[in-house]
């Protein structure tokens, strides 16, 4: 007898527990169709694609009880950034289940092609190849009436404005120059940076906090911190001087 009534705790047990799994999973399935419509929504005009949510975390319920999601990622291979081709992977930890207050932390991994990159402007760097590590660009000067073609394979780095920063590491004389002494002609290439900027494309409250470069692709890691997740916000974009 008292067998036969473990058993049956046992049994009663498990179906309790599968049926609070069920349910559990039901919302947070739920969650995540809900979650996705509202960052359509809520996509600025400028931006278009298809989104990808999922919540993570352990129980749903209870982080929704809570009044705040764990993790929430969100993820898009084909969004149009003004036009722009992007492959988006956003995590978001701290996510209120009210959007009336700020979600603790945002990290966004932007990827870009080399023809996405090249659609915006870069002033006095031409087309950009984007190599293993490093970016690669050419450019000419024009020294006592001779034209001079060179390559430049620059490293890239996030500087404040949301800018990446090439900053020339090698300087190659692809042709002209004959027998003159050009050390200081490219010494000059050599010191002169070249910004890319991205703050218009950007929504103002985040900030790039790294650069990864490989060939033909820019990873681009975007940050920000106790951010509104309202459109206003979300459509304020930084200017480029």
């Amino acid at each position: 007898m008292r067998r036969s009534v473990a058993i049956t705790l046992i049994v009663f047990s498990a179906v309790v527990v599968a049926g609070g799994v069920i349910a559990d999973n039901s919302a947070r399935a739920y969650a995540e169709n809900l979650i996705a419509t509202g960052v359509k929504t809520s996509l600025p005009s400028e931006v278009a694609g298809e989104v990808d949510v999922s919540v993570g975390g352990l129980s749903f319920i209870s982080q929704y009880l809570s009044g705040k999601l764990d993790e929430v990622t969100i993820t898009s291979r084909d969004l149009q950034l003004s036009g722009v081709p992007v492959a988006a992977s956003i995590l978001a930890k701290g996510v209120p289940t009210d959007l009336g207050r700020p979600v603790d932390a945002i990290d966004a991994t932007l990827t870009l092609s080399e023809a996405a990159v090249n659609a915006t402007a870069v002033p006095g760097a031409g087309s950009l190849a984007l190599l293993d590590g490093s970016v690669g660009y050419a450019g000419t000067l024009n020294v006592l009436g001779v034209s001079l073609n060179y390559t430049v394979r620059a490293a890239a780095a996030p500087s404040p404005g949301n800018v990446i920063l090439l900053t020339p590491q090698e300087v190659t004389l692809s042709s002209g120059g004959g027998s003159l002494d050009l050390t200081g002609v490219l010494a000059g290439v050599k010191d002169t940076t070249v910004p890319l900027c991205l703050a218009s494309y950007l929504p103002k409250s985040l900030t790039i906090s790294g650069v990864t470069v490989t060939a033909g692709a820019a990873d681009i890691v975007v940050s920000g911190r106790n951010i509104l997740l309202s459109p206003a916000i979300l459509s304020t974009r930084g200017t480029c001087s």
